[in-house]
């Protein structure tokens, strides 16, 4: 509802007349003229209209009373709505400000392992990662992690293992030959190597496969 500052008048005959201007709710013509509808033509809500119509109604009485409630239903009218104004502008700017904390908040960026490549054969690239940690496996003080990417084509030389690992297919898929035995490798396939032991991998596919090996140091 519009603001309502009530304008009293008393005519010759004694009576009072009291009318609330609703500016805000004055509708334009076409041309950008204001209308001469006013506050209270066809355009003005209804809830305003109808606290024009009490006070315009209540002005031709003579009651002091009864002009008296009619202003304080005004005042409090008016009171109430900048009340709530400053209330819904208080919950916007703390929404504004939730929002705008919210947006600036970037997550931490996630530390990754530091590694070193080689490359042993072509086509084949070792990928070790650093760090040592602890074992828990009775038989083995440490524990270390490294990839085998082969490109499509390439193969490894098979050289005796210098520890026991376990070894599973991260990506594509391996042909590989142990101790006289083949068996393919796909994707999330596992199995284990132990020391000195012989094997030989094969990509025989169209795409990169990888190996990671978890070894397992005594």
């Amino acid at each position: 509802m519009s603001s309502c500052d009530a304008t009293c008048f008393q005519d010759a005959s004694g009576d009072v007349e009291c009318y609330c201007p609703l500016k805000r709710d004055v509708p334009k013509s076409p041309s950008g003229q204001t209308s001469s509808t006013g506050a209270i033509g066809r355009h003005t809500p209804l809830r305003d209209r109808f606290l024009a119509t009490v006070l315009f109604s209540v002005s031709h009485h003579r009651s002091p009373r009864i002009l008296r409630a009619a202003f304080a239903a005004a005042r409090s009218s008016n009171v109430g709505r900048k009340a709530m104004g400053k209330v819904d502008r208080r919950s916007a700017l703390g929404i504004g400000l939730a929002a705008v904390s919210a947006a600036m908040v970037k997550p931490a960026a996630a530390q990754a392992t530091s590694y070193k490549d080689t490359t042993p054969w072509p086509g084949v690239v070792v990928r070790e990662y650093e760090g040592e940690t602890p074992s828990l496996i009775p038989g083995f003080k440490t524990v270390s992690m490294r990839d085998i990417i082969m490109q499509p084509g390439s193969k490894t030389m098979g050289p005796p293992m210098m520890n026991a690992m376990v070894c599973h297919i991260t990506e594509g898929e391996l042909r590989l030959e142990q101790e006289g035995k083949t068996f393919t490798g796909k994707k999330n396939f596992v199995w284990t190597c132990n020391k000195e032991t012989k094997e030989q991998a094969y990509n025989d596919g169209s795409a990169v496969a990888i190996m990671r090996i978890t070894d397992l140091k005594a």
